[in-house]
């Protein structure tokens, strides 16, 4: 199957809209890509019966009382006793009668009387009382009440714990990311109106100081689609101080692919088609910063493509020798060989880079057979320290990130209640793994994995 490549500088002439093949048809009967209903099965962020994502409770006024508080029930101020209507009258007249025995006079209670001293303690009294320690006025604290400090949690022996969210600013229909030299590179789209055209752009975050700044890959006056479907910016990868990025459908004037410098200026642009008719539809672009290689994730062509940018000749644009697969995500190690997830297969293939042959392939379960197979499958990243392979994914029902060793093995799984749609995945140098997610339309980290 013949490839054809034009590369313009600027504007170009124009030329009609290219017929695309229809996305969905590539598709069919393959593993889908991701979630299908975007959230991965999970409750989305702006659902409003959803826990927040910090684990805690949705808030209650009703959450502010004392339980140790007494119950008060309201009622009327207690009468005064009435008089008993029965009682005998005392006679005003009566005289005290000389001769009667009085009556003993009960023990006095009131501790004010003053003691008859020629009276003669009687041996029979009973003692006063010890006080019974027991009733002691002061309360022994109930340990029940005291608040238990939360421990502190146990850190994961293999890493990659949440670090939260950069902070990128709004980001719309997030896609590709790139990390390099401490700055991380993701695309994104800026919708037009009457006044301001519709953007397609590459941010340029500084991880340092969350200084960012946007180049424009593609400034449109209308919102500019291709058999309906939107043109977005599917990936990117950064070499040096350029800039390459490619798009899911090629523009009105079948262009798909981009170099730009880091200042923003638009370098090239490209035409990457299956013939002189029909335009190529990328899902992924990964550059080799050593050979200056591009690799672009083709399921038009159901095969990597490998662009030479360094040589130039008439045979820049060709198959890598990685064909028959319907690439989704794309990622390279250190030593420049190339790895794809392949929704045909639901597996992670890694090709040779000097030829293409396959070196290493794998489903879910890994070589060793102790993971989960895929249902969906979506992006994935190598990290550079030590070949390990990350791969977005779907298992049972639920969105997670899975882990293996560079000989396939693999290793854990984990997920976060922030994780809900990964779109694509890079790690930097230091083995901090970015995932654009794309219903949060942001971008989770995670910290470096380890090896217990």
């Amino acid at each position: 199957m013949a490839l054809t490549l034009v590369l313009t500088i600027g504007c170009g002439e124009k030329q009609p809209p290219p017929t695309t093949t229809n996305p969905g048809s590539l598709g069919s009967g393959l593993t889908p890509i991701t979630p299908v209903d975007g959230n991965g099965g999970l409750t989305p962020i702006d659902d409003p019966n959803a826990a927040p994502s910090d684990g805690s409770s949705n808030f209650n006024p009703n959450d502010n009382f004392d339980p140790n508080a007494p119950a008060v029930t309201p009622g009327e101020p207690t009468a005064a006793p009435k008089p008993d209507p029965n009682a005998p009258t005392p006679d005003p007249n009566a005289t005290a009668d000389p001769n009667a025995t009085p009556e003993p006079t009960p023990t006095s209670t009131d501790l004010s009387a003053t003691p008859d001293p020629a009276a003669t303690p009687d041996p029979a009294a009973t003692p006063t009382a010890t006080p019974d320690p027991a009733a002691t006025a002061t309360a022994t604290p109930d340990p029940s009440a005291t608040a238990t400090p939360t421990p502190t949690p146990t850190p994961d022996p293999y890493g990659n714990e949440s670090l939260g969210f950069l902070s990128l600013g709004t980001l719309d229909k997030p896609d590709g990311i790139d990390v390099k030299n401490g700055r991380v590179y993701v695309t994104h789209y800026k919708a037009g109106g009457t006044f301001s055209n519709y953007k397609r752009q590459v941010r340029d975050f500084q991880l340092t100081n969350g200084n960012f700044t946007d180049v424009n890959v593609m400034d449109t006056f209308s919102e500019q689609k291709n058999n309906n479907a939107l043109i977005l910016l599917s990936g990117t990868a950064v070499n040096g101080g350029v800039i390459w990025s490619v798009s899911n459908v090629p523009d009105s004037s079948g262009y798909n692919m981009y170099k730009h410098n880091t200042a923003g200026q638009l370098m090239q642009r490209y035409k990457v088609a299956q013939n002189a008719t029909n335009s190529t539809i990328l899902n992924d672009v990964a550059v080799d910063t050593t050979s200056g290689l591009v690799y672009l994730a083709s399921p038009t062509t159901f095969s990597i493509i490998k662009y030479d940018d360094v040589t130039a000749s008439n045979t820049q644009l060709l198959f890598s020798g990685a064909t028959n697969i319907n690439p989704v995500g794309l990622g390279l190690d250190s030593s420049g060989n190339i790895y794809a997830t392949d929704a045909g297969s639901g597996k992670v293939i890694k090709f040779s880079k000097t030829d293409g042959s396959r070196l290493l392939e794998f489903d879910g379960k890994g070589k060793n057979s102790t993971g989960e197979l895929f249902s969906a499958i979506g992006d994935l990243a190598v990290d550079p320290r030590n070949g390990d392979i990350y791969v977005a994914a779907v298992a049972g029902g639920k969105v997670k990130i899975f882990r293996y060793d560079a000989s396939g093995n693999f290793t854990r799984s984990f997920s976060h209640a922030d994780l809900t749609a990964p779109k694509k995945l890079a790690i930097g140098n230091d083995g901090v793994l970015h995932v654009v997610d794309g219903t949060k339309k942001a971008i989770i980290a995670f910290a470096a994995g380890k090896t217990p």
